[in-house]
């Protein structure tokens, strides 16, 4: 569907865009559910979330109890510089509490959709086909981004019409959105780049989600060391959304430094994506040993060995998680206490007992969604070895198929507890 008839000249000889607008149409074909999925979830919950708020915190009073909990360190970590707080409208709440994981959903988007439409079809083998026909070095890598930045812009839009719909200022629920939509293609920037460096999709969505992570490790720590955000936000484009100040004091330039970033980060890419072979790095894999250790005899230790990175990443994210929820753990107790409404939609989730030990519930049930999360993508491990080839190598010798896969899922279930 790429090529027609006389298409075959190398695709060295073309333009470096040609075929750009095919392999667009191609993206969207293949993604139209997936597009459909991130749209809807990114903006749904958003614009839901801000509609629950009011209904939650009817008054003042329930909302300035509520900008106290939002104060402590944990929760600026996981919020935002908490502007407002000492007149906590609906505006700001949805700024400071909402507006944070719009701005990380978007951003793993964006990453996620930038390697597989680059760096992974490169690894499967299928950019080296497409490229032998009429199609542009740089075409993919561009089709790729227009993707991106389509989705990018259409939850821009969608987030700020909900909000304004939901009775929120226009203005700054445009800055909301803008803010969101900004964040991703930064992000899709950073993925650009790193599918240039790693042979790998898998080492490049690792490491710009790496990158992601501390851009937002950053931002918590900059503004707990100063309330609204001291010079250490700054250095995170995750910062430049929030400090818009939206429904406070809202301001524009922010979002300038998003765009400088996003434009040199696309730049940067273009420019080394001419300087390496197809389906290769720039950063060469480093060579293994060449004899394997004793360790890796079975196929539960090379399970083991393959999941140890993202059996670390999820641990230690669950970690963090609980220790930020611990630490606000007596001051929520405390809001609890004083929203009836609040308390009473803890103490159904959570069961019976003190609101102590239904917010623990209802924390521990969130953190299980999490592992669950974990175990669902380690269990489809088993399914991407298989695709990509390797299964087929390793069952070639004396492996069972079902101790292959009781292997992995031994590690899956070890992991989780």
């Amino acid at each position: 569907t790429l090529v027609g008839p006389g298409a075959g000249r190398a695709g060295r000889h073309a333009e470096p865009l040609a075929g750009t607008g095919r392999l667009l149409r191609l993206a969207l074909r293949r993604d139209r559910v997936r597009l459909a999925v991130w749209l809807l979830g990114v903006t749904g919950l958003t614009v839901y979330a801000a509609a629950v708020l009011d209904t939650t915190y009817p008054t003042a009073a329930d909302r300035q109890a509520r900008a106290e909990v939002m104060g402590n360190p944990a929760a600026v970590m996981l919020s935002g510089p908490g502007y407002g707080l000492d007149d906590y409208t609906l505006g700001a709440m949805v700024a400071n509490e909402v507006a944070f994981t719009a701005l990380v959903a978007a951003a793993i988007m964006s990453v996620l959709l930038v390697v597989r439409h680059t760096r992974a079809e490169e690894e499967a083998g299928r950019t080296e086909l497409v490229g032998a026909a009429a199609v542009g070095r740089r075409a993919p890598l561009t089709a790729a981004l227009v993707l991106v930045g389509l989705a990018d812009a259409a939850i821009a839009l969608l987030v700020a019409a909900g909000l304004a719909g939901a009775g929120f200022a226009a203005a700054d629920s445009l800055a909301i959105g803008l803010g969101i939509g900004l964040t991703g293609v930064v992000f899709a920037g950073v993925a650009a780049v790193t599918a240039q460096l790693t042979a790998y999709g898998r080492a490049a969505s690792g490491a710009a989600l790496g990158v992601l992570a501390a851009a937002a490790v950053v931002r918590g720590a900059g503004d707990v060391l100063r309330a609204g955000g001291s010079a250490l936000s700054w250095l995170s484009p995750i910062a430049w959304a929030q400090q818009t100040r939206a429904y406070v004091d809202l301001r524009w330039w922010p979002l300038a430094l998003s765009a400088v970033l996003a434009v040199l980060l696309v730049r940067a890419a273009y420019a080394l994506v001419g300087r390496r072979d197809v389906g290769a790095g720039l950063l060469p894999p480093r060579g293994g040993p060449a004899d394997a250790s004793a360790r890796l005899a079975g196929v539960t230790a090379l399970a083991a060995r393959l999941q140890r990175a993202a059996v670390l990443g999820w641990g230690i994210a669950v970690l963090l998680l609980g220790v930020v929820y611990g630490s606000i753990m007596d001051s929520v107790t405390d809001l609890l206490a004083e929203n009836e409404r609040v308390g009473d939609a803890v103490a159904r989730i959570g069961g019976g007992g003190s609101l102590l030990d239904a917010f623990a519930a209802t924390v521990g049930l969130y953190l299980s969604l999490l592992v669950a999360a974990f175990a669902v993508s380690s269990t489809l491990r088993v399914h991407a070895e298989e695709v990509a080839g390797r299964t087929a190598l390793v069952l070639a010798g004396a492996v069972d198929r079902r101790r292959l896969l009781a292997g992995s899922l031994a590690v899956t279930i070890g992991a989780g507890v």
